[in-house]
């Protein structure tokens, strides 16, 4: 049975298969981006709720789709006219083999982000991009992650599989290439049959998720967007890495550090006022220490997939033997953290990037080494 999975049928004509995929594979092609770009310009304009959320979703639900649309425009090509130059068409496969692995897991990594917002699920605060990535896709659960791992098996090495017990070599052979295209073409045609069923269940999922009001006031009838049930998904966001500030006062230093989230307003901005109570601190640790713990959470605000786009932290830092509090007021957008999270040496020197932030005088012009 091993060796007939590993040798599969044959067909009399490659190259008359080959002729009408490309057909097939280019109409296909041209109507999935037209598509992709009509829903992705106009069907999510009347969403109140996570529009950034169910956009990505979409946007790498239709990478992959039109990645795999063009390895089966391309490899028809290459078998028609390149068909004996085995080693450049294994090597196009290679490369799409690389740009599959990445969009599939997108999809996969952006379901698991969805599932652990609206789960008890979450991702460890102390983890990177990296390994936050593939937790997602582990949150959604250990048959997805099955899953997963068959349908590369069956779309990546299956192929390489059938050309290796064919020639006792990795390099592609037609029937290699003919089964590759025929799997990936029927996975293709999948996609696109839950093209449009995806989006309605995106809308549904969006629907689901809106404030309910007793009645509909102006700002209701207008495709704006719910700031208190964005801030509701942000908060529950944070919490799922790992901000148990939000909750309860944590250590910090040598006191407490406390977070309270203006979740309740309906406004565009997230606002958070960090009430910090140090005792024999000084100023350079409670100063240096503010700036790293700043970093942290605006790289958590700047990843967050929620319809908010500018972040304020106010600290409110009581010392030792002080009534009065001191304050660090930071505020930053989505775009400005873009550009200063990538490109910092040291968080400290990030968060003093930021165009718009006021030190208390205490805190001012002290040496951050």
């Amino acid at each position: 049975m091993f060796k007939n999975l590993l040798n599969p049928p044959a067909i009399s004509d490659y190259q008359d298969y080959f002729k009408t995929l490309l057909t097939v594979s280019g109409v296909l092609l041209g109507l999935a981006f037209t598509a992709l770009i009509f829903v992705i310009q106009s069907g999510f304009a009347s969403f109140k709720f996570s529009r950034r959320m169910f956009l990505e979703q979409y946007v790498v639900f239709g990478q992959n789709l039109l990645a795999t649309l063009s390895y089966l425009t391309l490899i028809p090509l290459g078998e028609l006219y390149l068909g004996a130059h085995r080693k450049f068409l294994s090597a196009i496969y290679c490369i799409f083999s690389v740009m599959f692995i990445k969009t599939f897991l997108d999809i996969y990594k952006q379901r698991g982000y969805m599932h652990t917002l609206f789960s008890t699920k979450f991702v460890p605060g102390h983890y990177g991009r990296f390994r936050s990535y593939f937790r997602y896709i582990r949150n959604l659960g250990f048959l997805h992650v099955v899953f997963l791992l068959l349908y590369l098996a069956a779309f990546l090495l299956y192929p390489v599989a059938i050309s290796f017990y064919e020639r006792h070599s990795p390099i592609l052979t037609t029937k290699g290439l003919f089964y590759s295209t025929l799997i990936l073409l029927t996975f293709s045609i999948v996609q696109i049959a839950n093209f449009i069923p995806h989006f309605f269940k995106l809308s549904n999922m969006e629907i689901d998720g809106r404030t309910q009001s007793a009645s509909l006031t102006e700002s209701d009838q207008a495709p704006n967007i719910d700031y208190v049930k964005e801030k509701a998904a942000l908060a529950t966001y944070l919490a799922d890495h790992g901000l148990e500030e939000l909750k309860n006062e944590i250590d910090f230093l040598d006191g407490t550090l406390f977070v309270n989230f203006l979740d309740h307003t309906n406004t565009h901005e997230a606002w958070f006022n960090v009430n910090i109570r140090v005792v024999n601190s000084s100023v350079f640790e409670v100063r240096s220490t503010v700036l790293d713990y700043a970093f942290r959470i605006f790289r958590l605000l700047r990843d967050s997939l929620v319809d908010i786009n500018s972040f304020v932290l106010s600290f409110h830092i009581q010392l030792g033997g002080e009534r009065s509090t001191r304050n660090i007021f930071l505020r930053s957008t989505r775009l400005e953290l873009n550009e200063i999270l990538s490109n910092a040496s040291s968080p400290q020197s990030a968060i003093m990037r930021l165009k718009n932030k006021l030190f208390d005088e205490m805190f001012r012009d002290l040496d951050n080494s």
